[in-house]
C-alpha cells in the first residue's frame, strides 16, 4: 500500500513544539497564514515574533488568526527562547515546515483528457484549495466547515480518487517518483533556507552570537 496514503489518513504523531501542542495543518489555518503572509507559507525567514505568532494559532482552535488570545507569560518564555537562542530558532523552523509536509502529504499525480484534436496533461500536488473545497462538498457531502478544518493531505487523496472514479485517466506518481522528487525538493528548500538564513544574520534579523544550547 502507498506509504502517503497511510501518512494521510493515519496521521502522525501529536507534533508538540516548543511545548504548543499544533492541531492538524488544515485548509483553514492554511488560508488564515496565507491572508496575513506568513513566513511559513511565503517561503521568507520568520522572525522570532512570526515563529510564535505561528505556533499560537496552529495550537488553538480559533478559526481565525485575529482570534488568538493574548500573549500570556508562556508565550513570553517560549519567545525569549526563539528569539535570543538562533541555533534553537532554527531547530523550531525545521521543526515547523515538517509539521506543514507532513498534514499536506498528498498523491503526486496527473489527469490526462483527451479531446478531437489533443491530449492535455496536467499535474499537480496539492489542488488548488477553493476547487479542493468544492470537490468534497459536491462530491462527498462534507459541509464547509468539515472540509476547511480537514488535513489537505487527505482531502488531496480524496480529490484523487473521485477523480479516477468519474472516469479521469489519474496516473499516480510511484512510491519511488515520489521519494525521488521529494529529496530533490528538500535538497533545494535546505540550499534556499541555508541562503536566506545566512542572510538574514548578515541584516542582523536573527542574532548572530552563538550560545550552546543544551539537548533537551
Amino acid at each position: 500500500m502507498d506509504k502517503r496514503y497511510l501518512t494521510a489518513f493515519i496521521l502522525p504523531k501529536e507534533w508538540e513544539v516548543v511545548g504548543y501542542r499544533l492541531k492538524p495543518y488544515s485548509i483553514r489555518k492554511h488560508l488564515n497564514l496565507v491572508a496575513i503572509e506568513s513566513p511559513y507559507v511565503t517561503g521568507q525567514v520568520p522572525t522570532a515574533a512570526e515563529t510564535i505568532q505561528f505556533l499560537k494559532f496552529c495550537a488553538s482552535d480559533c478559526d481565525s488568526v485575529i482570534e488568538i488570545p493574548k500573549l500570556n507569560l508562556f508565550d513570553h518564555v517560549a519567545y525569549a527562547r526563539v528569539r535570543y537562542y538562533p541555533q534553537f530558532h532554527v531547530h523550531v523552523i525545521k521543526c515547523i515546515v515538517n509539521y506543514i509536509r507532513e498534514y499536506t502529504t498528498g498523491p503526486r499525480y496527473r489527469i490526462v483528457k483527451r479531446d478531437k484534436t489533443e491530449t492535455i496533461v496536467s499535474r499537480t500536488s496539492i489542488p488548488d484549495m477553493l476547487g479542493l473545497t468544492a470537490i468534497c462538498m459536491s462530491k462527498l457531502g462534507m459541509t464547509e466547515d468539515a472540509v476547511l478544518n480537514s488535513p489537505i493531505g487527505k482531502l488531496t487523496w480524496y480529490a484523487a480518487a473521485i477523480a479516477a472514479l468519474d472516469g479521469a485517466d489519474v496516473r499516480m506518481e510511484t512510491d519511488e517518483e515520489a521519494a525521488k522528487d521529494q529529496i530533490e525538493e528538500l535538497k533545494q528548500w535546505e540550499r534556499e533556507q541555508a541562503e536566506k538564513l545566512r542572510l538574514a544574520m548578515v541584516n542582523g534579523k536573527i542574532p548572530t552570537r552563538k550560545i550552546r544550547i543544551r539537548e533537551e
